[in-house]
């Protein structure tokens, strides 16, 4: 009921419906497809999805946590992203993609941050473990079906 939505957006389906939360927000010319952008805790200020302008989310995506999607980006069908992750402008993330933090420890894991014009390609897994964040470099393209983890210095490493 909170949430900030800016103007001329395009929700499609909204039979299927759209989830979001009490601090969300969405930018303006957005066209979002049915998904669930909801927060992981009660405990941090924001804790829902942050969209921009122009963005493109897919059907049956999920959007937890903190996430901030840049402007003039894509989200594909079925991508779930989680935890502390920051999208640049101008990212391309395909569909089925998994991002996500993971606690693995009794420190909580650093963020996931995309910089500007990354291209995620189809089913690929990007998560951070470590404490430091992970760092995706501008203009940087990742297949299909990769693994890509925190090498521990905040740098991606394949797997």
């Amino acid at each position: 009921p909170e949430t900030r939505i800016g103007d001329a957006n395009f929700l499609d389906h909204p039979h299927r419906g759209m989830t979001t939360g009490q601090t969300g927000g969405i930018g303006s010319g957005c066209v979002i497809y049915p998904c669930t952008m909801g927060g992981l805790s009660d405990k941090i200020k924001v804790r829902h999805p942050q969209i921009g302008d122009y963005v493109l989310i897919g059907t049956d995506t999920k959007l937890l946590g903190p996430v901030h999607i840049g402007d003039r980006s894509t989200v594909g069908t079925g991508t779930e992203i989680l935890g502390n992750v920051k999208t640049g402008s101008g990212c391309q993330i395909a569909s089925l993609v998994v991002i996500g933090t993971v606690l693995a420890g009794s420190k909580p894991p650093g963020g996931i941050r995309l910089e500007d014009s990354v291209r995620v390609g189809d089913g690929t897994i990007i998560e951070n473990v470590t404490e430091h964040d992970l760092v995706i470099p501008k203009n940087t393209e990742i297949p299909a079906r990769s693994h890509v983890m925190n090498d521990g210095s905040g740098n991606p490493k394949f797997v």
